[in-house]
C-alpha cells in the first residue's frame, strides 16, 4: 500500500511541472522588432573590430578560455564597450553572441536539452544564402517550433525577418 501510495505522490508531483515550450515566432518576431534597435547596435560593435569567429562573453571551460580568439577579443575590449555590449545583450535578452565572421552573428535567444539531445532557437544577422545549404526555409505562415514538434528527425530551420536577420531553429535529437 505505502508504494502504491509513494508512486501515486510521485506522478502527482511530476504531472505538476509546467510543459517546456519554445517561444513562438510571432512572440520572437516582436521581440526582435522591440529591440531591433539593439541587436544592431551590438552587431555594429562587432563590425568595428578585425577578430572574427569568438563568442561573447567567452566560454569558460575547467577555467580557461575554449576558443583563444575569445580571449584576444575579450582582452582587448575597453571596459566601456564590454559594459556596453553586456547591457546591450541584457535589453534583447540574449545569454551571448557567436561571431562567425562580421557578415555572421548568432545571438543565444533559446536553449533546451540535455545530453545528446536539444533546440535552439535564435536570432541570426547573415548574408549568407539559405537556398544554398542543408536549412530548410520557413514559410511566414508556419511556425518553426511546431513544425519541429512534428518533426522525428533532426533539422535547421530559418525564417527571414529582413534586412539579412532571421530566427534559426536547430534541433538534435
Amino acid at each position: 500500500m505505502r508504494i502504491l501510495l509513494l508512486l501515486l505522490v510521485l506522478f502527482t508531483l511530476k504531472s505538476c511541472k509546467p510543459e517546456v515550450k519554445d517561444p513562438t515566432d510571432k512572440q520572437m518576431t516582436s521581440h526582435f522588432n522591440t529591440h531591433k534597435a539593439d541587436f544592431e547596435m551590438v552587431r555594429q560593435i562587432i563590425a568595428e573590430d578585425t577578430i572574427t569567429a569568438f563568442d561573447y562573453p567567452p566560454i569558460l571551460v575547467e577555467g580557461k578560455y575554449k576558443n583563444a580568439k575569445d580571449s584576444i577579443y575579450f582582452n582587448q575590449l575597453t571596459i566601456n564597450k564590454k559594459r556596453k555590449l553586456d547591457s546591450l545583450l541584457q535589453n534583447v535578452q540574449c545569454s551571448g553572441i557567436s561571431v562567425l565572421s562580421n557578415d555572421q552573428v548568432t545571438f543565444n535567444y533559446y536553449s533546451y536539452g540535455g545530453i545528446g539531445w536539444g533546440v535552439e532557437k535564435n536570432f541570426l544577422y547573415t548574408k549568407r544564402n539559405f537556398k544554398e545549404s542543408d536549412a530548410e526555409i520557413c514559410p511566414p505562415e508556419v511556425d518553426m517550433s511546431e513544425k519541429r514538434y512534428n518533426s522525428i528527425t533532426n533539422c535547421h530551420l530559418v525564417k527571414e525577418l529582413g534586412n539579412n536577420w532571421h530566427i534559426e531553429l536547430n534541433y538534435d535529437r
